[in-house]
């Protein structure tokens, strides 16, 4: 797989110079479509039937499946579905009528054997993800710790319900939150990082030691054949820790990052699985010493990988695809319109189209853009953040001694993978 450690701290430090001379890719080079999709948010009532009483707004499904299955018939499939980063805009009074619109991007990638045209079409499911957040430990202010718990269920018994019928699981993203927290410039814009926590969960957790519970809306996107007999496919969902640091520095304190990614992957593609999906499950355990611009943060979030392999082949361990990561910045502006009533929104500098592409001509294709803690403050009104890229593709046999890039091989912004 690669050793994905740097000489940094953990799994997601500095980046190193890549390889002088990169080994050409003796496969088939992957490439890309884009498309953006910039959905408003409305009131679904679908959601009351999975959880009786829960109110969310969220994506209307008629503003983009039809397109993406029109491109399923021209023959592509997706790869993945997110939500550009800060990309959410709200108009209006925050809690009145405030109408939000979040940009969407779809991953698309032509077949490579024609023959499998016309053969899937892309259905989403809706489902729910909830979470409740605490205090733990003693102390108001200092050395208090926090946790969050989250309940996955319904999202893996739509994966299981889906999968067993012949669906394939595609990928999944958060696509719905409460009104308020929509009007509070909060929800599905935020990604699946810490999405929802608004001025008055704090307030309760403050007063109470806990919050009430909060549910977003995801979206499950599956390819269903259109051919009777499909094959089937097995899944596996994986835990794995993300821990985070903060150090207070003057003027400003620095996240580090890591995670075993290398290990996982190592693990299960090692054993002939393929990567589907990686997202946060939105729970974590938190603690805090010290006040204020010096306190000392510790972060453990947990992220859920999804795998899947042909049933057929269960007891074949023949490895098939390689995996590694990158790192790559995103900028965001924070714009507040007519003296803060006309609504906020933000500019986003992620321009993460090109790497993608650059990638894809030594055949990595792309699994996830999963979004980290690590930030930055950049000038009066910029936050630049870091996301990771994560990419597989299908070892060749002739280069199966050889390794996949680790995550010290790739400058950021570049891509000379062997």
């Amino acid at each position: 797989m690669g050793n994905g450690k740097s000489k940094n701290d953990g799994y997601g430090g500095k980046v190193l110079k890549p390889r002088p001379e990169p080994t050409p890719y003796l496969g088939v080079p992957i490439s890309y479509h884009f498309v953006n999709i910039d959905a408003s948010i409305q009131f679904n009532a679908c959601f009351a039937r999975i959880r009786p009483g829960v109110n969310i707004n969220t994506l209307d499904v008629n503003s983009y499946i039809p397109m993406l299955n029109q491109l399923y018939q021209q023959g592509y499939r997706m790869l993945s579905f997110l939500s550009k980063p800060g990309t959410i805009q709200t108009h209006g009074f925050a809690s009145f009528d405030a109408t939000s619109t979040i940009r969407y991007q779809a991953v698309l990638s032509p077949l490579s054997d024609d023959s499998e045209k016309g053969k899937y079409q892309i259905r989403s499911e809706k489902s729910l993800l909830e979470s409740r957040s605490f205090f733990t430990g003693s102390g108001l202010m200092l050395g208090r710790d926090m946790s969050s718990i989250s309940n996955t269920d319904h999202i893996y018994q739509t994966i299981s319900n889906m999968t067993k019928a012949g669906g394939r699981f595609v990928c999944l993203e958060i696509t719905g939150f409460s009104p308020f927290a929509m009007g509070s410039g909060m929800g599905p814009g935020c990604g699946m990082m810490g999405a929802g926590h608004n001025n008055d969960h704090m307030r309760q957790m403050m007063m109470f030691g806990y919050n009430p519970q909060i549910t977003v809306g995801v979206d499950l996107f599956f390819e269903i054949p259109l051919e009777p007999h499909p094959e089937i496919y097995n899944y596996s969902i994986v835990p794995l820790p993300v821990q985070s640091r903060y150090i207070a520095k003057i003027p400003f304190g620095e996240w580090i990052v890591s995670c075993d990614w290398p290990g996982l992957m190592q693990q299960y593609l090692g054993q002939g699985w393929r990567l589907v999906e990686i997202f946060l499950d939105q729970s974590q355990q938190s603690s805090a010493q010290g006040f204020g611009f010096g306190a000392n943060i510790n972060v453990v979030m947990n992220s859920i990988w999804v795998f899947e392999k042909p049933l057929q082949k269960m007891n074949d361990p023949t490895p098939i695809y390689e995996g590694t990561m990158l790192e790559f910045p995103v900028t965001m502006s924070h714009n507040i319109h007519a003296m803060g009533f006309g609504g906020v929104s933000t500019t986003v500098a992620a321009n993460w189209e090109p790497t993608i592409m650059d990638m894809g001509k030594q055949g990595w294709e792309l699994v996830r853009i999963l979004q980290t803690p690590k930030t930055e403050i950049s000038g009066m009104s910029d936050v630049r953040m870091t996301v990771w890229m994560f990419f597989q593709r299908k070892i060749v046999s002739s280069q199966s001694s050889i390794p996949p890039p680790s995550y010290d091989d790739v400058v950021m912004g570049k891509t000379q993978a062997p």
